[in-house]
């Protein structure tokens, strides 16, 4: 719900729904690939005066890219949000800009909590000097200039920037959850801050425009509305179990033989290892209990690929030999701004050519170790935005898959296959498509 009334106070309305004992449930805005929501709020009200600016937000893909949480929808540069990855397993980087200045820096987090972030700003002469705050603690300063001609126009906008302006070239997007929104007009002190984060209700000032989404949220693209606790930061472990599955492509099967088992190597979004960042929404599957250097169908290599989604051919690359780099690798277009890639492909193996129209499950090439350590054959999926180039700032985006099974461990040698209807294959699960 979005609330505007210039420096009334406001009593938010409550969502109520009851989700466990003793807390109560109000909406949140859930974002995924392509989704933000508009407000109401325009940055003339409060950009050149002294104000402070709070929300809440859970990551759902801390070590992916840029991310704002809030944003301008307007002329200018607004951004407050996820940087790119922050180089460190169990750290987010975070980054503030605010016309030309901008102030990047990492915390620490623990995936699956909510994080409070607070921005203090201070009328002096000339310059707004602000105060950035994450869970309560200062982390950061910046100054800007009240006549700074980049400074935001137009209105904030929640999960992307405006349609257009993209940070670093790529189609910057927040993963995840936001809620409790609110612009004071006023400089908060540290000690409000302080109780904001650990909500005491001990803040004397109201703010003069908040959005809480307990109604109707002007939303757009995969955006949708769910029910989270009200009871911050103490029930992360209910509210990220609500984190949604990505919409926002076409349906998609896994790219291998149907009866095969097959392991994840690698799973989406991973600190420690090469999907993160731009690559974070990537698979790596070999054949499971079997070495990925022998010849299928007793190993990996030469596999069949397969089509995980109909669309068109754009890509055939499939001259490089068994460890070179960079990888060959097909690329097929499923629709507009939406590449499946399949990269390490054995040399010379496609059956599809560029322009080709392929079918769900069409055989597309065997599977190698182009681009990879020798003998390290293996599938590697991933949608991006467009066709990869290394100048053209392209970006994963996260998907599911449909109608596979999971392997469960069993102590009894008897294997057991659950069923899973849409889901994103996780590190060391045995899959197949049943």
């Amino acid at each position: 719900m979005f609330k505007r009334t210039k420096f009334i106070p406001i009593i938010a309305m409550v969502f109520c729904v009851i989700i466990t004992q003793g807390a109560k449930a109000q909406k949140a805005l859930a974002l995924s690939w392509t989704g933000y929501a508009e407000t109401n709020i325009k940055f003339s009200d409060f950009i050149n005066t002294s104000h402070t600016i709070t929300f809440w937000c859970l990551m759902q893909f801390p070590n992916s890219y840029e991310g704002p949480v809030l944003a301008e929808n307007g002329s200018g540069n607004y951004f407050v949000g996820k940087f790119k990855f922050s180089g460190t397993a169990g750290q987010v980087a975070w980054m503030v800009n605010i016309g030309k200045e901008s102030k990047t820096f990492n915390f620490n987090y623990s995936e699956g909590h909510w994080v409070h972030v607070a921005i203090t700003a201070a009328d002096v002469g000339n310059k707004i000097n602000c105060d950035i705050y994450i869970n309560g603690q200062l982390k950061e300063n910046l100054s800007y200039d009240k006549t700074d001609s980049e400074l935001p126009n137009g209105s904030l906008r929640v999960g992307k920037r405006t349609t257009g302006r993209y940070p670093n070239q790529r189609n910057a997007q927040f993963y995840g959850l936001v809620d409790d929104i609110a612009v004071y007009n006023r400089t908060l002190s540290t000690s409000d801050i302080t109780n904001l984060f650990f909500r005491t209700n001990n803040v004397v000032a109201r703010p003069f425009a908040s959005i809480d989404f307990n109604n109707s949220a002007l939303l757009n693209g995969s955006a949708t509305l769910v029910n989270v606790s009200d009871n911050k930061p103490v029930d992360d472990v209910i509210d990220v179990n609500i984190l949604p599955l990505p919409t926002a492509h076409r349906t998609m099967q896994l790219p291998f033989n149907k009866g095969e088992e097959w392991v994840v190597i690698q799973g989406v979004d991973e600190a420690g290892g090469s999907h993160r960042d731009y690559a974070s929404f990537c698979w790596d599957f070999s054949i499971a209990n079997k070495p990925q250097r022998n010849n299928w169908p007793l190993g990996t290599a030469g596999a069949p690929i397969k089509a995980s989604a109909p669309g068109r051919v754009v890509t055939v690359k499939q001259d490089k030999t068994s460890g070179e780099s960079p990888s060959n690798l097909i690329e097929i277009q499923h629709g507009q701004g939406e590449v499946c890639a399949y990269l390490h492909i054995q040399k010379n193996s496609a059956k599809v050519q560029v322009n080709d129209n392929v079918l769900n499950g069409q055989w597309l090439a065997g599977t190698g170790d182009v681009g990879a350590a020798q003998g390290a054959n293996h599938i590697h999926i991933a949608v991006t935005d467009k066709p990869e180039s290394p100048n053209n700032g392209f970006v994963t985006f996260p998907v599911a898959f449909t109608n596979y099974q999971v392997k469960l461990p069993s102590i009894t040698g008897n294997s057991k296959w659950i069923t899973v209807a849409r889901g994103m294959p996780k590190k060391g699960q045995v899959i197949r498509i049943p």
